[in-house]
């Protein structure tokens, strides 16, 4: 994953970001992080103020086969979209919970619309994105 300025109307690299050798399909800035979604794996990496990689942590999907993660957004937290289901992360366990889980945990719940053109549509009682 590279970083790009745009400079005298074109893109121009400015310098490598994430120097792991996977895919990347999706990313989501969250504040002082970035996370990437990639095969059956999310990375959550910390920034500095100068945007810079200080910290990365990794954060695997238990599933039988490997499939493309989509990390999404609502407001400020990140929501990973996986064929077989929908996750959150929980911050005070630092991993992944699958949505079933955090509805348990009495946090409100979120209604998911997929739309034929690639969007994903997320409804609350109060916001629609």
């Amino acid at each position: 994953v590279f970083t790009v300025v745009y400079k005298e109307n074109s893109w121009e690299v400015n310098r490598e970001f994430f120097k792991e050798n996977v895919p990347v399909y999706s990313i989501f800035e969250s504040g002082e992080y970035v996370w990437l979604g990639s095969d059956t794996k999310a990375y959550r990496i910390k920034l500095s103020k100068e945007f810079e990689p200080v910290e990365v942590n990794s954060y695997y999907f238990l599933e039988e086969f490997s499939e493309k993660v989509i990390v999404t957004g609502l407001g400020n937290k990140p929501y990973f979209l996986l064929s077989t289901g929908i996750y959150g992360f929980d911050t005070e366990m630092d991993e992944l919970v699958s949505i079933d889980t955090l509805q348990d945990r009495k946090q409100q719940f979120y209604q998911y619309v997929f739309a034929g053109d690639g969007q994903t549509w997320i409804y609350s009682s109060s916001l629609m994105m």
